[in-house]
C-alpha cells in the first residue's frame, strides 16, 4: 500500500498532499520526495507481510404503510410506502511489518479507518396476484428505486516505525471529514406463481430481476461521473430464482426453500474467481391458533467474494477470495385483533 501512496503523490508538492491517505503516509515517514517531488517508499523492494482486519457493525429498519383491496377473491391490489433507515460503521486496520528485520529503516506501518454512515430513504411497491382458480395464483409486482440521502464521517490515521529505536514510533491523524451525498439503488420487479392444496399445502415460485448498473450517486457541488460510469460498466443485471413450499398438519406448518443469484458483475471485472453470486437454503415451522401464530425459520446463505486492498499502475496485486456462510435466525410472533 505504501506503494500506491508513493505512485498517487508523484508531482505533489508535501504540502499538498491528501491529508487523508498520502499526507499521513508523508507526516509518518513513510514515503519521502526527492527534489522534483518524484516520491519512493520505505519498502522500495518488498519482503514485507501484510495484514488486514476490519470490524463492521450496523442496521438498516423500514418503517411500512401498507393499503390493499380485494375484488370478488380473485383480484388483490397492494401498495406500500417504505420509509428506511440505515447505519453502518467500520473501523479497519491495514498493517505492513518487516517480519525478520531485513528492510533497512523500516520496521512497520498501521494505517486506521473510521467511517460512519447514516441515511435515511423513501420507496414504493406495487403488487398484484389473480387468482383463476382454487389451485393456482399469479403475481407481479415492482419496488422502485430507493432514494436514501446519505451522510459519512470518516477519520484515518497512520503510524509508522523505523529502525530507529523509537518506541513511540511517527503517528499522523486527518482532520474530521464528513461529507452528504444522495444514493438511488436499482429498481426491483417480480413474478411469481403458487399452487395451493387446499388445506394441506402449497408449491411456490418466484424470478426477480434487477439491474445493478442503475444505481447513480449524486452530490450538489461534486461531479460522480467517474463513480457511475465505473458502476455502469462494473455491474448489470441480477436474476433471482426462488422457490418454496409448505405443509400443514392440523395447526402446525412445515416450510422450505432455495433460492439462487445471478453474479452481478460483468465478466470482464470479475477477480479471483470470485463474482458475488449467491445461493440460499431455508426451512421452518409454525404454530398457529385461531389469534395467535408463532414460527421459526433458519436461513442457510453462501457466496464468494474476493477484497484486493490497493491497486498499483504497473504492478499485479494479490488479492483475498472469501467463501462467505451466513446464518439467519427468525422468530415471528403475531397476533390478530
Amino acid at each position: 500500500m505504501l506503494e500506491q501512496f508513493a505512485e498517487n503523490s508523484t508531482g505533489t508538492d508535501p504540502d499538498f498532499l491528501d491529508p487523508y491517505y498520502e499526507g499521513l503516509a508523508y507526516n509518518s515517514w513513510m514515503i519521502n520526495p526527492d527534489i522534483n517531488n518524484l516520491y519512493t517508499s520505505v519498502i522500495p523492494a518488498g519482503k514485507e507481510i501484510q495484514r488486514m482486519g476490519a470490524e463492521t457493525r450496523g442496521s438498516m429498519g423500514e418503517t411500512v404503510f401498507t393499503f390493499g383491496a380485494n375484488y370478488s377473491n380473485k383480484l388483490y391490489l397492494g401498495t406500500t410506502f417504505g420509509f428506511k433507515n440505515i447505519r453502518y460503521v467500520e473501523t479497519s486496520v491495514y498493517e505492513e511489518i518487516d517480519p525478520d528485520t531485513s528492510i533497512p529503516y523500516f520496521s512497520s506501518v498501521n494505517f486506521i479507518q473510521d467511517i460512519t454512515t447514516t441515511g435515511f430513504g423513501f420507496d414504493m411497491k406495487f403488487g398484484i396476484i389473480y387468482r383463476p382458480d382454487d389451485l393456482v395464483r399469479l403475481g407481479v409486482a415492482i419496488e422502485t428505486p430507493t432514494w436514501y440521502g446519505m451522510h459519512d464521517t470518516y477519520k484515518n490515521s497512520m503510524i509508522g516505525y523505523l529502525d530507529t529505536g523509537d518506541v513511540h514510533g511517527y503517528y499522523s491523524e486527518s482532520p474530521d471529514g464528513f461529507f452528504d451525498y444522495d444514493l438511488t439503488t436499482p429498481f426491483k420487479a417480480r413474478g411469481s406463481v403458487a399452487f395451493i392444496f387446499g388445506k394441506y399445502g402449497l408449491v411456490s415460485g418466484d424470478y426477480e430481476y434487477s439491474d445493478y448498473s442503475d444505481a447513480d450517486f449524486y452530490a450538489g457541488g461534486y461531479v460522480f461521473s467517474d463513480v457511475n460510469n465505473l458502476i455502469n460498466r462494473k455491474y448489470n443485471d441480477v436474476h433471482t430464482v426462488k422457490i418454496g413450499t409448505e405443509w400443514l398438519m392440523e395447526n402446525i406448518s412445515f416450510r422450505g426453500g432455495a433460492s439462487i443469484s445471478t453474479s452481478p458483475m460483468n465478466n470482464e471485472y470479475v477477480s479471483g474467481g470470485s463474482d458475488f453470486s449467491k445461493k440460499s437454503f431455508s426451512g421452518g415451522i409454525g404454530f398457529r391458533e385461531k389469534n395467535l401464530f408463532l414460527d421459526l425459520g433458519y436461513v442457510y446463505t453462501e457466496s464468494d467474494e474476493y477484497f484486493q486492498p490497493y491497486s498499483l499502475n504497473n504492478e499485479s496485486v494479490p488479492g483475498v477470495k472469501t467463501n462467505v456462510i451466513t446464518s439467519n435466525f427468525l422468530l415471528t410472533l403475531g397476533v390478530k385483533f
